[in-house]
């Protein structure tokens, strides 16, 4: 059986370089030296080492050979490729510092003669983002590549380390090369100036920029060209060599990886000093009550403000009135002392550059004074009001009783206002007068005083207004005249007595017209009537008898209380009689008739009341009563010529129940 051969290396299709070892395995039981020939070159004993540097490198052919005793022979044949040589290897990408962000491919040229088996990276290295990677080869750029995302990798500098093996793993490994992540752009802050802000002479120019990596700062007015900015400071702008008004500041800032961040700005520049007008008021103006202060204010760039103050007082803000362009404020002058004033505008720009005008003016809100001492308090006729003009005032006027304001007179020779008031004796009294001073721009001050009017009346004039009084007085004391007279002629009682004669007769014809039917019933009450008549005149009779006895004083105060007494009588017979008379009949025409007698029965007994028996008035009262009695007498003498007593006694009862009821009061008697 010939001999079982195993070879256990090389292998088949291996990558061999140096000093390469056979090994075999040899089985059989009678077993000769194992041999091998490399490219037929001659068989050599399995245990000699293969110097493959003296074949070259390649494919070569190893065949190995067992044998036994007998004369078995086994040969088995294996391909290998001797590889002695060190691969070749360059890193295209990235190149040394190089600047990358976002990703990154790297790029590796590796060769080798027999081939190359692989390429290794080690990217990162020393960082915390160090890691190994196999590139690839790339057929159409013949690149081993390698693309790595830079997102999340802290910008800084990093280094990759490149080995490139062959088949046989000969490897290269190559120096690391360094690069920098930069995935960010510098900041950039302009810190001075501000934007829109206002600039005058030299503005500093101060710009803060933050990278990793250092960078370059420049600024760039109005597109004139780019000014480094120095680190070191300080950075000065001459605004001088630019016009007044805006301007634009560009500012840039570049990285180590040509990154570039640019600002731009708007500034003002302003070297002139403001504008200023004063409109109104103009200097000397007297003012009074609220005013507008106009100014023009005028900057080449913009005004900032415009204030206003009195005598260095605190200054209040004055605005533009869009309307007429100009800038104006209220001011009330009530709030300061009347006398000269300084107004003091003071207008501002943004650089601070100001401008302050002033004008004097006078403020005028009193008006002007009234002295009233040399105005008479009293006065008739024609009453002259003078004041004497102390305080400038350029009118005055006068209002008495508020009839209205009238304008005085002036007296440029003792520099006083006059009026005359003309009064009558309507005027009479204590009249409230005012006086209205009024200076040139309308202060006015109003004074009030009163005046006494004391005008003579007039004879004429008071009799004529007092006419219809002293007519009314003649009236009244004409008709008390023509009372008395009336009275003491007895005219009077004889008007009275026609009177009611008249209206008994003319009762009489009535009844006796329409009662022809009640003759005998009449006879009956005459004779009643007859019978009261004398009881009557008895008791007048005895009267008479008590008066004539009477001639002194004593006597006359004597008979008041008489006649009292008989008053007393006179009512206690009434009294009598009208049972009586009630007694006799049914009442009618001669009860009323007797009723009335009884009546004047006590009335007649009564002397009048009232009247003063002392001195001279006792003669009077004497001739009074008298004539009392005198007419009593003839009443009398008219009842007993009467053919029908009850007739005629009805009659003196209607006639005197018309007067004799009536008591005459102390006029009558005086």
């Amino acid at each position: 059986t010939p001999p079982k051969l195993v070879i256990n290396s090389p292998k088949n299709q291996y990558y061999l370089n140096g000093s390469v070892d056979m090994n075999v395995t040899t089985i059989d039981s009678y077993p000769l030296p194992t041999e091998y020939n490399v490219d037929s070159s001659g068989w050599r004993d399995i245990g000699v080492p293969w110097n493959t540097s003296r074949t070259g490198d390649g494919l070569h052919s190893i065949s190995i050979r067992a044998r036994d005793a007998i004369g078995h022979t086994v040969v088995e044949t294996i391909t290998v490729t001797v590889d002695n040589g060190f691969p070749e290897c360059t890193v295209h990408s990235p190149t040394p510092d190089q600047f990358v962000e976002g990703s990154m491919t790297f790029r590796i040229l590796a060769s080798d003669s027999l081939g190359v088996d692989k390429v290794s990276l080690y990217i990162f290295t020393g960082s915390p983002h160090a890691k190994k990677v196999q590139a690839t080869h790339n057929s159409v750029s013949n690149y081993y590549e390698y693309t790595q995302s830079l997102y999340g990798i802290t910008d800084g500098g990093y280094e990759v380390s490149v080995t490139a093996y062959d088949g046989s793993l000969n490897s290269v490994t190559l120096a690391p090369v360094g690069f920098r992540v930069d995935g960010n752009f510098p900041t950039l802050d302009i810190r001075k100036p501000a934007g829109n802000a206002y600039l005058t002479g030299l503005a500093e120019i101060d710009i803060g920029s933050k990278d990793h990596y250092d960078t370059n700062i420049q600024y760039n007015v109005d597109k004139t060209g780019w000014v480094k900015i120095n680190s070191t400071g300080p950075n000065l702008w001459d605004t001088g060599n630019y016009t007044d008004g805006t301007h634009e500041i560009e500012v840039m800032a570049v990285d180590e990886a040509g990154h570039v961040t640019t600002r731009a700005i708007k500034v003002n520049v302003d070297n002139s000093v403001p504008e200023l007008t004063l409109v109104s008021p103009g200097a000397g103006d007297h003012l009074t009550g609220t005013n507008t202060v106009k100014a023009y204010c005028y900057d080449t760039v913009s005004v900032e403000s415009v204030a206003m103050s009195v005598d260095n007082s605190t200054p209040i803000s004055v605005f533009i009135n869009p309307v007429t362009g100009l800038y104006e404020a209220p001011i009330d002058t009530t709030k300061y002392p009347d006398g000269a004033h300084t107004l003091i505008i003071t207008v501002r720009d943004y650089v601070g550059k100001s401008n302050v005008g002033m004008v004097m003016v006078n403020f005028n809100n009193r008006g002007p004074g009234v002295l009233l001492d040399d105005v008479p308090v009293k006065g008739d006729s024609q009453i002259e009001f003078r004041v004497e003009n102390n305080d400038n005032a350029s009118r005055m006027y006068i209002n008495i009783e508020g009839a209205g304001w009238k304008e005085m007179g002036y007296d440029e020779a003792d520099n006083s206002f006059w009026y005359i008031w003309t009064t009558g004796v309507e005027d009479n009294g204590k009249h409230t007068y005012q006086i209205k001073a009024v200076d040139e721009y309308g202060n006015e001050r109003i004074q009030s005083s009163v005046i006494e009017v004391e005008n003579e009346t007039p004879f004429l004039q008071e009799f004529s207004d007092s006419m219809p009084l002293i007519l009314f007085i003649l009236l009244i004391l004409l008709i008390i005249i023509i009372i008395f007279v009336l009275v003491r002629t007895g005219q009077a009682k004889k008007w009275v007595k026609g009177s009611k004669k008249e209206n008994v007769s003319i009762s009489e014809k009535k009844e006796s017209a329409g009662k022809t039917d009640d003759v005998e019933k009449y006879s009956e009450k005459e004779e009643e009537a007859t019978v009261v008549t004398s009881d009557m005149l008895e008791e007048e009779e005895e009267e008479e008898k008590s008066l004539s006895n009477e001639s002194t004083p004593s006597k006359g105060r004597g008979r008041t209380g008489k006649n009292k007494k008989s008053s007393k009588r006179g009512k206690g017979r009434k009294g009598n009689r009208g049972k009586k008379g009630r007694g006799r009949g049914s009442g009618g025409r001669y009860q009323d008739a007797q009723d009335d007698i009884e009546e004047m029965g006590g009335w007649l007994d009564e002397s009048p009341e009232g009247e003063t028996d002392d001195g001279a008035d006792e003669v009077e009262s004497k001739r009074r009563k008298k004539d009392w009695k005198d007419q009593r007498k003839r009443m009398k003498e008219e009842r007993g010529n009467s053919e029908k007593p009850y007739g005629m006694a009805a009659d003196d009862v209607d006639e005197m129940s018309g007067w004799i009821d009536e008591e005459p009061d102390d006029d009558f008697y005086d």
